[in-house]
């Protein structure tokens, strides 16, 4: 009985953790927070619920690789090309085509991805950041001689989801500052037009006054009277 309440007890404070940097991270994107504050806070505190272990935000990009946005303690520093191909066996590339959490327990040293032995990866969790029915990424860790607990893949996926809200939200931001600056373009050039359009006309008015004009006097100065100056 001890042991299980030891077990229950140690099991309430993980989900107590976990829910306390959901709700920092939470509010971070609920304040509006930049995507790149986001990205570095989330693999922050991702970090810091699983022991410290090394954790990687990567963004897939059109060309099938993935590029490094955010680490802590990652194995490869920000701005990293990690190369992808169709038929790779990572964590991130069956997380790409599963659309789903993946792991790999330990990478083969002989046909594992040359860019984990390169950087000495053993292990890895993935979860995908799924963006406007697309996988925009990947929120990952990964470690060097030992594989990962088994509920990291859930832990983890709590915080691609706040990704992707933030993710979601900068896009709306976007747009919607965009959508601004068409209202404005179209009524500046609504207003332009007005300007032009009684520009032009008072000026062919006056072109026709000043022709009325003249053939008034031409007509008066046709009907004087003979010798009068």
């Amino acid at each position: 009985d001890g042991l299980v309440g030891a077990h229950a007890k140690a099991e309430l404070e993980r989900v107590a953790q976990d829910q306390a940097a959901l709700r920092r991270v939470a509010e971070l994107v609920a304040r509006g927070g930049a995507p790149e504050s986001v990205f570095a806070a989330v693999a922050s505190e991702a970090s810091a619920l699983l022991g410290g272990e090394a954790t990687t935000l990567l963004c897939f990009e059109d060309d099938g690789g993935a590029t490094v946005v955010a680490t802590c303690g990652g194995p490869a520093p920000l701005g990293t090309r990690i190369p992808i191909s169709p038929g790779d066996d990572s964590t991130p590339a069956r997380v790409l085509r599963t659309r789903r959490p993946a792991r790999t327990d330990r990478y083969p040293q002989a046909t594992g991805p040359e860019y984990a032995r390169r950087l000495g990866i053993w292990s890895s969790v993935g979860a995908p950041i799924l963006v406007e029915d697309g996988v925009w990424g990947v929120l990952g860790v990964t470690t060097s001689d030992h594989p990962l607990p088994a509920a990291s893949e859930r832990r983890l996926q709590q915080f691609a989801e706040l990704v992707a809200v933030a993710i979601a939200n900068a896009h709306a931001r976007a747009e919607l500052t965009a959508s601004r600056a068409r209202v404005v373009a179209a009524a500046d050039e609504s207003r332009r037009r007005v300007q032009r359009d009684v520009h032009d006309g008072a000026q062919q008015r006056l072109v026709q006054a000043i022709t009325t004009l003249k053939l008034a006097i031409d007509a008066m100065n046709g009907h004087a009277c003979p010798g009068a100056e």
